[in-house]
């Protein structure tokens, strides 16, 4: 009998450690599913998807021309400028993703402070092959009184392991920014 109340009294504080871990695992998972929860309110198209031919620059969304299909073709590179004296230092840029086999990368040069990929909540009736439900943000430090541009890269994902300089890009997105 006492054997049995010391097993009992073990099984109750594993099974209590299993329960509140699985809570911490589940509430964890569900703070980058939405854009209000990731503190981005990124634009979307009609099937919940992130806009592909949009940046957004501290919360601005800016146009961008890139392709909205598969099929289109448009120009290889856009350049933009923004001005930004007087804001803060850091800088948050998020980029829609929109092909699951294409990534944004950018210069080893700049100074990142964070890196982070947040995931759209998509209805699996509005699920499209191919297609990425991710936007990701680069959180980068700038220089006062300084002028700098920052090249990204929209690469195919075997491009992955290769110095900036040798990745090859679908797509460029040059930003020159005043601060």
């Amino acid at each position: 009998m006492f054997y049995f109340n010391k097993y009992f009294k073990v099984l109750k504080y594993v099974l209590v450690f299993f329960l509140m871990l699985s809570l911490v695992v589940a509430f964890e998972g569900q703070s980058n599913l939405g854009m209000k929860d990731a503190g981005i309110d990124f634009q979307k198209d009609e099937k919940g998807y992130p806009k592909n031919d949009i940046v957004m620059i501290n919360g601005k969304s800016y146009a961008i021309n890139i392709a909205k299909s598969l099929d289109e073709k448009v120009e290889k590179e856009h350049e933009m400028e923004i001005d930004l004296k007087g804001k803060d230092n850091i800088v948050d840029v998020a980029l829609p993703q929109w092909s699951v086999i294409n990534y944004w990368i950018m210069e080893e040069s700049l100074s990142l402070t964070s890196y982070n990929i947040i995931d759209f909540p998509i209805d699996d009736k509005d699920v499209l092959e191919g297609t990425s439900n991710r936007v990701q943000r680069f959180k980068i430090k700038v220089a006062d009184d300084e002028k700098t541009t920052w090249i990204f890269k929209w690469s195919n994902v075997n491009e992955m392991g290769k110095a900036f300089k040798d990745k090859k890009a679908d797509y460029i997105l040059k930003i020159t920014v005043s601060h």
